[in-house]
């Protein structure tokens, strides 16, 4: 590849970096404000949209910036969240971890879009779960986001003199981003069930399905260690 050529992919670069620090924040409070509008995100993001997606970013960028990038480091510290089982993690290596811990985390928003294909009774395909999927990744960031807030802040009272502060910061933000998150899948799934009991069953389901995944996820991170631990 010729310098030209190279100075150029790193100016598109650059730029999608630069402008991700103003849209990312912009996307994440009109979502927070809005959720409807995330059907209307993900169809315009996968081009079944004739609105291009310029004002604001994909609900799956949005998700991986907001949701998963700021929870990794925590994950994997010594202190964290055991329904995740961080010290199996630690024992895989840095890159490895890393890896699992996206992994797990995509179980929420895929847990959710299984659930409303089975529910529609539609047919499990890359088709059908491409547009759910990044929906619920919309829903996912901002309860993510809230929850590793909550979790650093839980962190950090162990400092006794800012430790009712803490305290607070963390049970507004866990409670708060829990019952935003089941505000708008219930908002979101009444538009795309058009009933209220079908969204409710859907929700249902897939708190299920999230569930059974990270059963399953920690069975398979116990037989990965002792592989790599014997």
């Amino acid at each position: 590849m010729s310098l030209p050529a190279i100075l150029t992919l790193l100016e598109g670069l650059v730029f999608e970096i630069a402008t991700w620090l103003v849209l990312v924040p912009k996307t994440l409070v009109a979502v927070i404000r809005r959720p409807r509008m995330l059907p209307a995100l993900a169809a315009a993001a996968h081009g079944t949209s004739e609105e291009p997606p310029d004002e604001y970013v994909s609900p799956v960028l949005l998700w991986l910036i907001v949701g998963v990038v700021p929870g990794i480091p925590m994950i994997v510290t010594e202190q964290g969240p055991a329904w995740i089982a961080h010290g199996l993690l630690r024992s895989l290596g840095v890159e490895a971890s890393i890896i699992a811990a996206a992994t797990l985390l995509l179980l929420g928003p895929l847990s959710f879009a299984t659930a409303q294909a089975l529910v529609k009774r539609r047919r499990l395909a890359r088709s059908v779960l491409r547009q759910p999927f990044a929906i619920q990744c919309g829903c996912f960031a901002p309860l993510f986001l809230g929850y590793f807030v909550g979790l650093a802040a839980d962190f950090q009272t162990v400092v006794a003199r800012y430790e009712l502060v803490y305290g607070i910061v963390s049970i507004v933000a866990l409670l708060g981003s829990l019952l935003w998150f089941l505000r708008a899948e219930y908002v979101v799934l009444r538009l795309d069930a058009a009933s209220p009991l079908r969204a409710v069953a859907t929700m249902a389901l897939g708190i299920v399905l999230w569930a059974g995944f990270i059963a399953l996820s920690r069975l398979i991170l116990v037989m990965v260690s002792v592989y790599y631990g014997g």
